[in-house]
C-alpha cells in the first residue's frame, strides 16, 4: 500500500486512536474482512450521498467503528467526511501492516478500489480548495496548542517541584514499606505466572495441532476434489458461467471453510477453468446479472440459496447490510426482486400479452429491469475484471456471509441475523457483535 497523504503527527494520532479498533480485529478474522471492506466502500461515499445513505448498515457500521460518533452521521458536512475516509485510509493500512487479510480480502479491495477511483478522484478535486483551508487552519491550531502546551508543562514543572519538597520526608518514611511488598507481590506474581504460562502454552498447543491437521485434511480434501472435477457434467448441469461460479464457489467452501492459502486460490481458479470458465477473459458486472438471471430456477429459489448458505436464513436481504461486497449485493438484490417481478410480468403478460407486443422474452426483460435498478443505485455496470479476480470476490464476500450467521448456543438454529440479540426460536442471549461494537466496548 503506498504512503498515506498524512503527515507523521497525523500518522502518530490516528494509529493511536484506531488501535483499539485494530486489536478487535487481530483477535476475529471476520470482522477483519469485513472492516477492510467497509474502508474501501466509504472511500467511495460523497458529500451529497450520506443523506440518502442513513439507513445503509455499512455507512452507520463504519461511521461508528471509526468515529464512535454514529450520531453525527446524519448532519456531517464534508470535512466530517473526509476525517472519516482517512481513518479508513489508515485502518487499511494498519491492516495490512499486521498481515490481517487473507489474499482473497486483498483481491476484492482491489475490486473495489477500481470501481471507485473515478469517484474518489473527483471528490479529491472538488474539495481541493477545503483542504488547503483545512491544512492551514490546523498549522495555526497546532502552533497555538503547542504554545499552550508548553506554558502547562512550565506550571506542572513547577507545582512539580513544590510538591516534592514538602512531602520528600514522609516519603522517605514509606519508601522502605513500599519497596517490601512490591517485592512482596512481584515475587507472587512471577509464581502465578509461569503456573499459567505452562497451562496457557499447552492449551495453545493442543488448539494449534488439531488446527494444523484440520488444515492438512482440508488441503488433501480440496486437491483431490479439482483432480476429479469434469468439465462436461458442469456444462451440462449449469447453463453458463455464473451458475459456474456459483456451484464450484459453494463446493470449494465444503472442502475448506476457511484459512485458504494462495495454493488453495491458485486451485480454486484451476477448479473454475476445469468447469469450462476461461478464466483470463474480462467480465463486467452487467454480463454477470445477464447470465444469473437468464439461469434462474423458473419456480423457486431453493437451490440458489443453497448454494449461496441462504438456506439457513428467513430473509437473506438481511445479510447483504451487514457487508459492503458490491457483487454479491447486486446478486442478491437482483435474484430475490426477480422472484416476485417475475409473477408480476406473468399476471401483466396474461392480461395485455405484453411479451409479443414488445418482441421480447421474459427474461430478458427480467434483466433489463434489474440492470436498469442497479444502475440507479450507483452501481458501475461495465468495469471489467478477470472472471478469476470476479469469483474470488465472490468467494471472499460469501464466505464472510456464513460467517457472520449466528448459530445459538442452546438450540443451534441458524436463523439468525448478525444484529440478531436472542434467538428467534428459543429466546437465548446472542453474543456476536460487528467491530465497531466491539470498539465501543473496549
Amino acid at each position: 500500500m503506498q504512503n498515506l497523504p498524512l503527515t507523521m503527527d497525523e500518522n502518530s494520532q490516528l494509529a493511536q486512536e484506531l488501535g483499539p479498533l485494530l486489536e478487535v480485529v487481530k483477535n476475529d478474522a471476520t470482522e477483519a474482512q469485513r472492516l477492510a471492506l467497509d474502508c474501501a466502500s466509504i472511500m467511495s461515499v460523497t458529500e451529497d450521498r450520506i443523506a440518502s445513505m442513513e439507513n445503509d448498515g455499512f455507512l452507520t457500521r463504519t461511521w461508528k467503528g471509526l468515529t464512535g460518533q454514529y450520531k453525527k452521521m446524519k448532519k456531517a458536512n464534508q470535512r466530517d467526511l473526509f476525517e472519516v475516509q482517512k481513518r479508513a485510509w489508515k485502518m487499511q493500512d494498519l491492516m495490512l501492516k499486521n498481515n490481517l487479510l487473507f489474499a482473497d480480502a486483498i483481491v476484492t479491495i482491489k475490486n473495489q478500489m477500481l470501481f471507485t477511483v473515478k469517484s474518489i478522484t473527483s471528490q479529491i478535486t472538488e474539495n481541493k480548495e477545503l483542504v488547503y483551508e483545512l491544512a492551514s487552519a490546523t498549522k495555526n491550531q497546532f502552533i497555538n496548542v503547542r504554545n499552550e502546551i508548553q506554558e502547562t508543562k512550565n506550571i506542572i514543572s513547577n507545582f512539580k517541584d513544590n510538591v516534592r519538597n514538602e512531602f520528600n520526608n514522609v516519603y522517605g518514611e514509606i519508601n522502605a514499606t513500599k519497596h517490601l511488598v512490591i517485592n512482596l507481590a512481584v515475587n507472587m506474581k512471577n509464581e502465578f505466572e509461569s503456573v499459567y504460562n505452562k497451562i496457557d502454552y499447552l492449551d495453545v498447543s493442543i488448539k494449534k495441532l488439531e488446527q494444523e491437521v484440520n488444515l492438512i485434511k482440508w488441503d488433501q480434501n480440496i486437491s483431490v476434489w479439482v483432480d476429479t472435477i469434469e468439465q462436461d457434467k458442469f456444462i451440462d448441469r449449469y447453463p453458463n458461467n455464473a451458475w459456474r461460479i456459483i456451484a464450484i464457489n459453494h463446493e470449494f467452501q465444503n472442502k475448506k471453510p476457511n484459512y485458504w492459502t494462495p495454493n488453495n486460490l491458485r486451485l480454486y481458479k484451476k477448479a473454475l477453468a476445469k468447469s469450462g470458465i476461461d478464466i483470463d477473459k474480462p467480465v463486467s458486472l452487467s454480463r454477470f446479472i445477464e447470465e444469473l438471471i437468464f439461469g434462474l430456477p423458473e419456480k423457486d429459489l431453493k437451490s440458489y440459496d443453497y448454494l449461496l448458505y441462504f438456506d439457513r436464513l428467513k430473509n437473506p436481504l438481511e445479510i447483504i447490510e451487514e457487508i459492503s461486497a458490491k457483487i454479491l449485493t447486486a446478486t442478491v438484490k437482483t435474484s430475490h426482486r426477480s422472484s416476485q417481478q417475475d409473477n408480476d410480468l406473468e399476471i401483466i403478460n396474461k392480461k395485455y400479452n405484453l411479451f409479443d407486443r414488445l418482441n421480447i422474452s421474459k427474461k430478458v426483460l427480467l434483466a433489463d429491469i434489474a440492470l436498469g435498478n442497479l444502475e440507479l443505485e450507483g452501481y458501475d455496470l461495465n468495469a471489467e475484471i478477470p472472471y478469476s479476480d470476479f469469483a474470488i470476490e465472490f468467494l471472499h464476500s460469501t464466505k464472510l456471509v456464513r460467517e457472520l450467521m449466528i448459530a445459538c448456543p442452546r438450540c443451534g438454529d441458524y436463523e439468525n441475523s448478525p444484529e440478531a440479540q436472542f434467538c428467534r426460536k428459543c429466546g437465548t442471549k446472542l453474543e456476536r457483535k460487528s467491530y465497531a461494537d466491539q470498539k465501543k466496548c473496549l
